[in-house]
């Protein structure tokens, strides 16, 4: 028998901004700067010092998010939609609208960033309730079953994976820190912050103990910063291979095979079976 693990995370952190500064590195300096001349633009109109309830709460309906929307609420979603496209494959088309922009006003470059939020994930990628922590702790307004809270109570009970702003370079905006985590999920679920050392302790984190297991990442991914690193951090009974190209992101191996991916992708699949042909040969 055998196994891919694409993109697993094996490695639970409490305090995760390596994971904004992998999306740095991968979309490159001048698109990391207009990440952060958006936020900026956002933060002057939200919680700056001229920001007035008026001015945040036109700030919020550009992407149909009400106005008493907590502010780290929605300061969150903001990273999370620079931050997934990258994460899945899309860092072009990020970057692409926010070059677009130039040296415009505060106002067009919110504008060209909610344009791109809006239309690349949806209108209701920031409306919804996934974002939104009122929501979340509502039975009456969210989704029973949905994945809005099953991801939040993972990493509230389990694997933290909290991603505040780094101390330098940040992307995304200040006010989102780990106090605010953790009162997401206190206010959520009623509980404290997970300790993470339990479940690393338990698995062995990034030297996972597992026969027979093929370990891909790509070289985009900001959830590699959690995954194994290394064929030294686990048993030569199992393999790790790192895919290494533009806009390879999360679990890309598990899109369709075809002539015009990228190379180094088609490599990875081509030693994926190689090695499943081989465990299997002697299992």
């Amino acid at each position: 028998a055998g196994s891919l693990s694409s993109s697993g995370v094996v490695n639970a952190i409490n305090d995760f901004t390596a994971f904004d500064e992998r999306v740095s590195v991968a979309i490159g300096d001048t698109c990391s700067d207009n990440v952060r001349a958006v936020t900026a633009a956002f933060e002057r109109a939200v919680v700056g010092e001229d920001a007035t309830n008026a001015t945040a709460a036109e700030a919020k309906a550009l992407f149909g998010c009400a106005a008493d929307m907590w502010d780290e609420d929605f300061f969150y979603m903001m990273a999370d939609s620079a931050a997934m496209a990258d994460q899945y494959g899309a860092k072009f088309a990020l970057c692409g609208a926010l070059d677009a922009m130039g040296d415009a006003d505060d106002a067009a470059k919110m504008t060209a960033f909610a344009n791109f939020t809006n239309t690349y994930w949806g209108p209701d990628f920031g409306a919804g309730c996934f974002y939104d922590t009122s929501c979340l702790a509502d039975p009456t307004k969210y989704e029973a079953g949905a994945t809005d809270r099953s991801w939040r109570w993972q990493k509230c009970y389990q694997l933290a994976y909290f991603q505040p702003a780094p101390a330098e370079g940040s992307l995304r905006s200040s006010v989102v820190t780990m106090e605010y985590h953790y009162e997401q999920c206190m206010k959520v679920f009623g509980l404290a912050p997970p300790d993470v050392s339990a479940i690393n302790d338990k698995f062995g984190a990034e030297k996972i103990q597992v026969d027979k297991v093929f370990f891909s990442d790509f070289s985009d991914d900001p959830w590699r910063e959690a995954s194994v690193v290394s064929n030294d951090d686990i048993p030569n009974t199992s393999a790790f291979h790192l895919v290494e190209c533009d806009e390879c992101g999360h679990c890309m191996d598990f899109s369709t095979p075809s002539d015009s991916e990228p190379a180094a992708l088609s490599a990875e699949r081509a030693a994926f079976e190689a090695k499943l042909d081989e465990w299997l040969s002697v299992a």
